[in-house]
């Protein structure tokens, strides 16, 4: 109820303390999404990242936060919807489009998941993106392809000022977060072979 409130107010008055309180209740929301998800409680974390998007159901990283959670709780095609809303406002919405691709390749569906994979990493210096291309194209034996994104992850590493980190351990992370267990297997198995010394 105070965050419809004070929504309410933002929309109306635009004026600075009516601004910050709804900062404060979105940012409460955040906290105790995370601290539900942490007790796993998906139901109400879930509920939490909700009212968030209620109070603002135009920001696209709030849906993939949504999404993210609820694609840990076992819901995929829940997740699915979630991540789709955020690509309606924002097409080019990076984490988006590798949750989806990630949720293809969940679902053996790899002509989808390239889709959404060179989507995330088109005219883009994200390091993730890239990263999760090259187990993406390792997974699918496309080497010059994988070699591509490997020049392309370079280049934006330099360009972004990321720090040097090997692509297989960025995209298990990501992969991790979705349970998206064959392609964290694919990763940390050409980590293994490709970097053995670490």
């Amino acid at each position: 109820e105070a965050l419809a409130r004070a929504f309410a107010a933002k929309k109306s008055f635009k004026d600075e303390p009516s601004l910050q309180v709804l900062e404060t209740l979105l940012n409460d929301e955040l906290r105790l999404a995370v601290e539900s998800e942490m007790h796993m409680d998906f139901n109400n974390a879930c509920l939490h990242l909700a009212k968030r998007i209620i109070a603002d159901p135009k920001t696209a990283s709030w849906w993939f936060d949504l999404g993210c959670v609820t694609c840990r709780s076992g819901d995929d095609a829940k997740a699915e919807e979630c991540f789709h809303k955020a690509l309606g406002i924002d097409i080019r919405h990076v984490n988006a489009n590798l949750a989806l691709g990630t949720l293809m390749c969940k679902r053996d569906n790899y002509r989808e998941a390239e889709k959404y994979f060179r989507q995330a990493s088109d005219g883009s210096s994200d390091v993730l993106a890239w990263s999760c291309c090259i187990v993406f194209f390792d997974l699918e034996s496309k080497e010059q392809e994988r070699k591509a994104c490997s020049k392309q992850l370079s280049m934006s590493e330099k360009k972004t000022g990321s720090t040097k980190k090997s692509a297989y351990l960025r995209a298990g992370s990501f992969f991790v977060e979705l349970h998206a267990t064959q392609l964290v297997e694919r990763a940390m198995t050409q980590e293994f072979m490709r970097n053995p010394g670490g």
